[in-house]
């Protein structure tokens, strides 16, 4: 798949000029100032040059060939690229009125929570769109009583999606949600799109595929972005969902060769802004912000030789707030913290790691709901600190918070409310009088890249009388064949608003955690490891 990714990651782009004050610059490039037609950019190329001193960046080219300079002048410094890497969708159109569901990847077509809630979803937008009818009208009366039983965003168990509230609504009145399948990121589009759709029927939705796919589809891509039939399907559809694969296939697909929207992703974003619902699983949730990973390498190698634009990074779809960055697999496979790379690196305050089997639900751009088996964490860099004259990846005062199902935050205040199971359970106050630790040992993790270490991590330090652990990154063979070898060091703490809530509820130890600190810093591993 590594291959086969690096293989089709060509991307074409027009020639932009992005120029930013040090004072002002913004990720995803927020205050630029851009020359969109060729008479401005000749202008601007004339204007941005008489005078000045430009200079090539020893050592950088972007990927495909784009390369970077830096046009130096007094008042500002003029980035020129000939890569538009503002995402597609940016300052298009009025505030979304929809929601997004982000999958973290593996999601389970027997996952009734996470299916059921999407189709749920879908199924609001419909009925808005055909409320007033006579048959709606007289099915209306049921509405507090259906809706009553709809909880799979409340944390109090799975849902029947043909028995909600809407989509049973929906149902009496001979209708059903109808939803788009975009299997543009998959290798097998054709296979992935029919299962896909196969399970929302399933689920009580009425499906279909998109057929746009860079490869293995009878329809040309290019063509097909701009086909009327499918623009207008894709517009009449309550929900849109994107799947696995490489998301670079995702954006290639649905932007033209000048970075813009192709008329089939307005539609896309017609349904989202119209009230509809966008959800993405893997590939297709890390296509929904700003900047997204592109093709990272394994997290220890990323941490040890960071990330570029154009390359392990690049610009996603925008779908959700630009100082947010999404990433999937999160905890399984240790990517929170490449997501701390890729946010430095990108000047992004705020990040969002969902774990496989797991969604988090969006709505209004700001009120976030984890659902599904597993959890998410959300990552704050918005008081962190780092030297950027040290060597290797480093970082101080990041703040990390760990949500699970029905657990929920507002993305602007990243104020977390626990689910009503875990507020009636016990609450894990440090600075309490009445805090009992369950545990007073040294806490230090071997591998805190390892599958969900961080989160056992996390929670074993909310119950812990220490107020600090220590988490190894390394890599263990080099670290056993080399006299030293590199690693990291993860340390975290507790500070003054670090709590956490706890529920023996769903049949297990379940924890939600708010506020860790943590530091990262390059360290030494002395080998051999053992003997």
């Amino acid at each position: 798949m590594r291959g086969e990714y690096q293989r089709e990651s060509g991307l074409t782009h027009s020639p932009r000029w992005i120029c930013f004050r040090p004072s002002d610059r913004r990720s995803g490039g927020e205050t630029a100032r851009r020359a969109n037609s060729e008479p401005e950019r000749a202008a601007s190329l004339t204007s941005l040059l008489a005078g000045t001193r430009r200079q090539r960046v020893p050592g950088q080219t972007l990927h495909d060939n784009r390369r970077l300079f830096i046009v130096r002048r007094p008042a500002s410094i003029c980035l020129v690229t000939l890569a538009c890497l503002i995402p597609c969708s940016l300052g298009r159109g009025e505030e979304p009125q929809g929601s997004l569901l982000i999958v973290g990847g593996g999601l389970r077509y027997a996952n009734t929570q996470v299916w059921s809630r999407f189709v749920q979803l879908a199924a609001e937008r419909s009925e808005k769109s055909q409320r007033g009818t006579p048959h709606l009208a007289a099915v209306s009366t049921e509405r507090a009583a259906d809706d009553a039983n709809i909880v799979a965003a409340k944390g109090e168990g799975p849902i029947d999606a043909a028995n909600s509230g809407p989509v049973k609504r929906l149902a009496a009145s001979g209708t059903r949600p109808k939803i788009a399948v975009f299997p543009t990121a998959s290798s097998s589009p054709k296979e992935t799109g029919e299962r896909v759709a196969k399970a929302l029927e399933e689920y009580g939705a009425e499906a279909f595929v998109v057929p746009v796919a860079v490869r293995n589809m009878d329809v040309d891509y290019q063509q097909a972005v701009h086909d009327p039939k499918i623009i207008e399907q894709v517009q009449q559809a309550d929900g849109v969902f994107f799947t696995g694969g490489a998301q670079e296939r995702i954006v290639r697909t649905l932007c033209d060769e000048s970075g813009k929207n192709t008329p089939l992703l307005d539609a896309v974003w017609a349904v989202y802004r119209s009230g509809g619902v966008v959800a993405g699983t893997s590939a297709g949730a890390a296509v929904m912000s700003h900047i997204m990973c592109r093709d990272a390498k394994e997290v220890l190698r990323t941490l040890e030789s960071g990330v570029s634009m154009g390359k392990e990074v690049d610009r996603g779809l925008g779908f959700l707030d630009n100082q947010w960055f999404v990433d999937q697999h999160a905890l399984v496979r240790g990517r929170f913290a490449r997501a701390l790379v890729i946010m430095k690196s990108q000047n992004l305050k705020y990040g969002m790691g969902v774990d496989e089997n797991t969604a988090v639900e969006v709505r209004n751009g700001a009120d976030a709901t984890v659902i599904g088996e597993k959890g998410a964490l959300v990552l704050d860099l918005s008081e962190a600190a780092s030297d950027d004259k040290a060597e290797g990846f480093n970082v101080k005062n990041a703040k990390l918070s760990y949500l699970e199902h029905g657990d929920a935050i507002n993305l602007k205040t990243l104020a977390v409310k626990p689910s009503p199971e875990k507020e009636k359970g016990e609450k894990l106050d440090p600075k309490a009088p009445d805090f009992r630790p369950a545990e007073n040992r040294p806490l230090f993790f071997n591998d805190i890249l390892g599958n969900t270490a961080v989160v056992d991590l996390m929670s074993k330090l909310m119950e812990n009388r220490r107020d600090e652990a220590i988490g190894l990154a390394f890599d263990g063979r080099a670290a056993q064949e080399a006299a030293n070898t590199s690693g990291f060091e993860f340390r975290f703490y507790r500070g003054p608003d670090s709590h956490g809530w706890l529920t023996g509820q769903f049949g297990g130890a379940s924890y939600t955690v708010s506020n860790v600190r943590l530091d990262v810093r390059p360290v030494k591993i002395q080998g051999p490891l053992y003997k």
